[in-house]
């Protein structure tokens, strides 16, 4: 069920005893996820039951910025670094954006964030910093992303441009781990196959990918680096020749498929 502006949300379920839980405040204004307590419902009564929540508050609370304007809308992932190891049960969080705020709920681990936001039309996850969750109090995990300074175009293996039916997917190196994040499209509107992202300095792996077996291709990995904003050494993974952008736009290309077959 949906709630509207005001919080109020309305259902039908069957007689029982059920605990209304809420993923947490998709504005990102506060509130993370929360189990209600037992609530009886008698589908018999002429008068609807009313069961109430109230979300926890946020021990996490930012700010996500691009260039260093507010990011309108989007959603910012919590994913556990997996650099540490931990004998804990960890687990991913998610939260929205709302005029550049989000907030959520976790329990105690080191994060590493990445965020999902529209740039020129085209829909992008690409990695913030890291996220130390304390085990008490509040921490504020603000994300402050460059301008773009990555641009590629993805060619199917037999060279021809592709404008749909294609997206990217992202790695971070943190330690001797590969933290993933996915997916970024081109814009479905323009079709002039360009991706756009907003890239904090590290060090990459970029996975380009079809979307189907309707293109000639299969998963390619490309690794680069960021350094003061700056993108170097982008080259296929395991090459040692960079790959030059041409105006300012980098051309990858899927791997020729090994293995087809139909399920």
């Amino acid at each position: 069920s949906y709630t509207d502006k005001y919080g109020d949300y309305s259902e039908y379920l069957p007689s029982g005893t059920y605990r209304l839980f809420s993923w947490g405040d998709s504005k990102g204004a506060g509130g993370g996820e929360t189990y209600g307590s037992p609530c009886v419902i008698n589908a018999e009564s002429s008068t609807a039951t009313t069961c109430n929540l109230t979300l926890l508050a946020p021990n996490v609370t930012g700010v996500a910025k691009i260039n260093g304007v507010a990011i309108q809308w989007g959603q910012v992932e919590f994913q556990p670094d997996w650099s540490i190891k931990s004998n804990i049960s960890r687990r991913a969080y998610w939260s929205g954006i709302d005029a550049g705020t989000f907030g959520a709920n976790m329990q105690a681990d080191t994060y590493q964030t990445s965020i999902w936001f529209s740039i020129n039309g085209k829909y992008n996850r690409v990695f913030g910093p890291k996220c130390v969750v304390p085990e008490t109090g509040t921490i504020a995990c603000d994300i402050n992303l460059p301008g773009i300074n990555l641009a590629y175009k993805i060619l199917d293996s037999n060279n021809s441009p592709l404008t749909s039916n294609v997206y990217s997917s992202l790695e971070i190196k943190s330690g001797d781990s590969w933290n993933w994040s996915c997916c970024s499209y081109p814009d479905g509107n323009l079709r002039d196959g360009k991706f756009e992202a907003s890239i904090m300095d590290g060090e990459y792996r970029l996975g380009v990918r079809p979307d189907n077996a309707s293109v000639a291709g299969s998963t390619q990995l490309y690794t680069f680096t960021v350094e003061s904003g700056t993108v170097k050494n982008f080259a296929k993974e395991g090459s040692t020749e960079t790959i030059t952008a041409i105006g300012g736009v980098y051309t990858t290309k899927l791997r020729p498929a090994s293995l087809t077959g139909t399920v």
